[in-house]
């Protein structure tokens, strides 16, 4: 009787250290899962960015080219 005493206690004890083990793996995976994400976040954040970038110099580059094909209607009496 002694023996299925001692064997139910090492089992609950056993049961219990594995769930503990578990949740602390599984705490873990969502740690490496969140910071993925963050980091996901940041570069979508740097690709807006850049793009915003891209986009601005674009606008820029269309409005050289427009004072340039001004100046050259201007330079040749707008033919």
């Amino acid at each position: 009787m002694t023996f299925w005493i001692i064997a139910t206690i090492l089992l609950g004890f056993i049961i219990l250290s594995l769930l503990i083990f578990v949740a602390v793996i599984e705490s873990k995976k969502d740690e490496k899962i969140f910071e993925l994400s963050k980091k996901n976040i940041i570069l979508q954040h740097e690709v807006e960015r850049l793009l915003k970038d891209k986009e601005f110099e674009t606008k820029q580059f269309n409005r050289v080219l427009t004072k340039h094909s001004r100046m050259e209607k201007y330079n040749t009496g707008g033919k």
